[in-house]
């Protein structure tokens, strides 16, 4: 005899007690939603880059004159003049835009002197500034465009010119006109100074008399001078260049330039009190917000527009 009594009989489990898979997952998919969440907010935090036209707008105060799409590297080799191979691709609309917005810029209209520049190298200051001297010479402009870059020059290889004869040259010898290093660039009403051989002082020679002298006998005999100027940062020749033009627009390549640096490079040109005109964004994102309506307008450039006729 015992004291110990029976009280509810031993049953087979008919499933495991633990895991709950159901449970489990439940709880897995709310903090994995949760987390990623968290994470993208931590991420557009620490991502100081300006991504949107509305950024510069809004926190430079700097006016968007155009948006340019990034395109596939399949077709970045014919960037540069694709205002002039190709009129009616979506790069050649927004020269065109930019264009316009450039002749509302001033109430004179767009300044004869014009300097293309970025806070830093390799943003597409030179193409932007090659396909909007193309779209002036469309509306039957004649148009010069410098190479005023003389530390890493690309006009002259863009548009297959000649480098023994370039800015340089004029700057370094009084005897050199303005004509002897002014070449045609295989665009009618467009013609281009390269930079020729690079200089020891770069700064030097962009400050110098030779180059106020320049710029005052261009913009006699052409009705807009634009100049391919260097980075800002780093750099004394954007803001020599900046000083002598009559209008500055600054580069800006979306997604990869930081904001510390935009700032950075404004704050310099006002210390020479540049007429900044305003900013380009460059290879802007085809899926972004501000330019998919943009690029569904434009979007039949190889295609010829329907026909549309009015109702007899």
């Amino acid at each position: 005899m015992n004291n110990i009594s029976v009280i509810d009989a031993a049953e087979v489990p008919k499933g495991p007690f633990k895991p709950n898979i159901p449970k489990n997952l439940l709880w897995g998919v709310m903090v994995g939603l949760l987390g990623g969440i968290g994470l993208a907010f931590l991420f557009e935090h620490l991502d100081d880059t300006v991504k949107l036209p509305e950024d510069l707008e809004r926190l430079v105060q700097l006016p968007v004159l155009g948006l340019l799409p990034r395109l596939p590297s399949a077709i970045v080799a014919s960037l540069a003049t694709m205002a002039h191979h190709d009129p009616r691709s979506a790069i050649a609309e927004a020269s065109r835009s930019m264009r316009t917005a450039l002749l509302f810029s001033t109430p004179a209209g767009a300044p004869r002197v014009l300097q293309f520049t970025s806070p830093l190298q390799g943003e597409g200051k030179t193409t932007i500034a090659l396909n909007l001297a193309i779209t002036f010479t469309q509306l039957g402009h004649k148009v010069l465009l410098i190479d005023c870059d003389l530390r890493r020059p690309a006009l002259h290889r863009l548009l297959e010119l000649d480098t023994n004869r370039g800015l340089t040259h004029y700057l370094t010898n009084k005897s050199i006109g303005p004509a002897e290093v002014t070449q045609y660039a295989h665009i009618p009403n467009l013609f281009v100074i390269p930079a020729g051989p690079l200089p020891p002082n770069p700064a030097d020679l962009l400050g110098s008399a030779r180059m106020v002298d320049l710029l005052t006998l261009a913009t006699e005999k052409f009705d807009y001078v634009l100049m391919d100027s260097p980075p800002i940062l780093g750099l004394a020749d954007a803001l020599i260049l900046a000083d002598l033009a009559r209008g500055t627009v600054v580069v800006v390549e979306a997604t990869a330039t930081r904001w510390n640096h935009l700032v950075g490079a404004l704050k310099r040109l006002a210390t020479v009190r540049a007429t900044v005109l305003g900013g380009v964004l460059n290879k802007l994102s085809r899926r972004d917000s501000a330019y998919s309506y943009y690029h569904s307008y434009y979007s039949y450039s190889d295609e010829a527009p329907p026909e549309r006729r009015l109702p007899a």
